[in-house]
């Protein structure tokens, strides 16, 4: 599928880059950080204790870094994005220049809130697929990604034959895991400063004024993270293989299957929304960073079924029922051995007591046995 122009990478681009702009036109206005809440509140102590009501607010843009004479260097970072988005459309036989160029400074506008953070990501993406032009978009890494988040069957399909799907499943897996490491460590690093702190100030600049406080060390959680995700997408691509091949009699390729892991981890990428988000304290430490857990770990499952069906060549009712059988000896190991490891400033859920985990397996286990799992048809 090759273009005469890069229509689809521009695209992406456009998007991207105008809500950058519109991210940091809307700081200079206001002075900090872009922010939306459920209710006005007068004071930190509105928020706080144990009996207040469900209170929230979503902030775009790090309020250190965006105050001040630095909104205008956000705003002039904006617009040189949206000008190298158009000129890589207009020549873009500078693509090699362009696309890495808009790639880094999209990513630094996350600091000043990233176009609401899609901007970011969008832009990410359509310089990563620029890049390749103008070789076939359905072999550039970034566009899998977003082939694989939308539960496309004929990428999945061909997923089999590309020579490369092992390597850009192993890209997704640590691209996923690092974005999350960052956003859950400054969420955990920023709801523990808010909690334990020792004045009202901390939470009124959190809390209100949309402050993140930035420590380097998250460079250490990120790569441990991304470390940790290699060992565990390792584990569950055995315990699929083995499962799903013994199950059906007949043998599939190890690499297929692991790269399909790989891609199932894109949407983990979305926890880098977590310190965006921030509620009142009865909250805080709980509430928000489950629902995010839960709902990527959901798309993850369902881009597992989608993705392990055209691999193992199955009917849904069993591939569901081989991941039902995968996944609760994956949980056993989980529970086991990984729960041990734990990443610095990383959101951990453990399912306690161990009878709940047992009910859980065995449930997993009888629902298997209901899809005909273990039927030879």
């Amino acid at each position: 599928m090759q273009e005469e122009k890069p229509k689809f990478a521009f695209i992406l681009l456009l998007i991207g880059s105008v809500l950058i702009f519109i991210n940091a036109f809307l700081i200079g206005i206001n002075g900090g950080p872009v922010t939306i809440s459920s209710g006005t509140v007068a004071s930190p102590e509105s928020v706080l204790g144990s009996n207040v009501d469900l209170w929230y607010r979503i902030s775009f843009g790090f309020k250190a870094l965006v105050e001040g004479p630095l909104a205008t260097l956000w705003l002039i970072v904006a617009i040189a994005i949206l000008y190298l988005a158009i000129r890589f459309y207009v020549n873009p036989i500078e693509r090699k220049v362009l696309s890495p160029t808009i790639a880094v400074l999209s990513m630094l506008s996350f600091f000043c809130g990233g176009g609401f953070i899609v901007g970011s990501i969008l832009a990410v993406l359509g310089a990563g697929i620029g890049y390749g032009w103008p070789a076939d978009i359905r072999k550039a890494f970034f566009y899998k990604i977003i082939q694989a988040a939308k539960l496309d069957s004929k990428f999945f399909e061909n997923l089999k034959t590309d020579e490369d799907n092992l390597k850009h499943g192993v890209y997704s897996l640590v691209f996923a895991n690092i974005l999350a490491a960052v956003g859950v460590g400054l969420y955990v690093r920023t709801s523990q400063a808010v909690l334990n702190a020792p004045s009202l100030f901390t939470p009124y600049e959190t809390i209100l004024l949309g402050d993140v406080p930035l420590n380097l060390s998250i460079v250490s959680t990120a790569t441990i993270n991304a470390g940790l995700a290699i060992l565990k997408w390792i584990t569950l691509s055995l315990v699929i293989y083995v499962v799903g091949n013994s199950l059906l009699g007949r043998k599939h390729a190890f690499s297929s299957i692991a790269a399909i892991t790989g891609f199932a981890y894109i949407p983990i990428s979305l926890q880098v929304f977590t310190p965006f988000v921030f509620t009142s304290t009865p909250y805080l430490s709980f509430n928000w960073p489950f629902i995010i857990t839960i709902a990527t770990n959901a798309w993850m499952v369902l881009i597992l079924v989608s993705g392990i069906r055209r691999t193992l060549e199955t009917s849904l009712n069993k591939t569901v029922g081989i991941l039902a059988v995968s996944g609760a000896i994956y949980i056993l190991l989980l529970e086991t051995f990984f729960s041990t490891l734990t990443v610095p400033d990383m959101i951990q859920f453990t399912v306690q007591p161990q009878i709940v985990l047992l009910m859980i397996v065995s449930a997993m286990a009888l629902g298997s046995i209901i899809l005909g799992t273990y039927s030879k048809r």
